[in-house]
């Protein structure tokens, strides 16, 4: 099909988005040979929802003295004790789309298994903190994982960006034999995709100095352009 594609392409004669959740596609030019009125158009389209993963890594965190560690969790490298791990901000966030779920994930080197790691959540910078929950006991080299959404009730795109999480060891008794390595944060999320259709009538082959004209995007549309040569559809 002719025309211009920008992050779009054609499959078994319908045009597909090729990646991500935005693409566009203008078509050529159509001479209609003579002075005509343009009555109709109608094409077929299908709206849907694109699934996407992203993974928040630390941009900054610190242990419970209020030290910087950042680097340390952002490389696996199982040569620091903290008792606590707090992550204040993340290296990206999200600005759209509809939360399925989000899990923080701690690994942890034990000097001795059978520890225990717990998870906390904050909304208001630290001010106030949930309760611990996934409290799980594993063996030494172990990645613990919390579903922040149905735990912690978080489900917006504020919570998320606003996020703090903590990785705490709740057998005090056993605080100096662990060492955080590595904390991040899953976020799986949906965006709605929706077709906009739009003409537009022209006196020149060139189709220049008409504006667009934006028209009903369920697929069928009737037009009031009248005593023209040509005419240019955007997808």
């Amino acid at each position: 099909m002719s025309g211009t594609r920008e992050n779009v392409f054609f499959y078994n004669s319908s045009l597909q988005l090729q990646s991500g959740i935005q693409g566009n596609y203008t078509s050529k030019i159509f001479d209609a040979g003579e002075t005509v009125s343009w009555k109709n158009i109608s094409w077929n389209g299908n709206s849907g929802f694109s699934f996407n993963r992203k993974i928040l890594n630390p941009a900054y965190a610190e242990d419970e003295f209020g030290i910087d560690i950042t680097s340390n969790i952002n490389v696996s490298d199982g040569t620091t004790t903290w008792e606590r791990v707090e992550v204040q901000s993340w290296n990206d966030s999200l600005s759209s789309g509809e939360i399925e779920s989000v899990t923080g994930f701690c690994e942890i080197d034990f000097i001795d298994a059978g520890a225990e790691i717990g998870f906390q959540v904050s909304r208001n910078n630290g001010s106030t903190w949930d309760g611990e929950v996934c409290v799980p006991t594993a063996a030494a080299f172990s990645t613990f994982s919390c579903d922040l959404k149905n735990n912690f009730g978080v489900d917006t795109l504020d919570e998320i960006n606003n996020l703090r999480m903590r990785c705490t060891f709740p057998t005090a008794a056993q605080n100096d034999f662990y060492s955080t390595d590595l904390v991040f944060v899953e976020v799986n999320y949906s965006i709605s995709s929706e077709t906009n259709f739009s003409v537009r009538s022209c006196d020149d082959s060139s189709c220049l100095g008409e504006s667009w004209t934006d028209v009903n995007d369920s697929g069928y549309e009737n037009l009031s352009l009248i005593n023209i040569l040509y005419h240019l559809v955007i997808l």
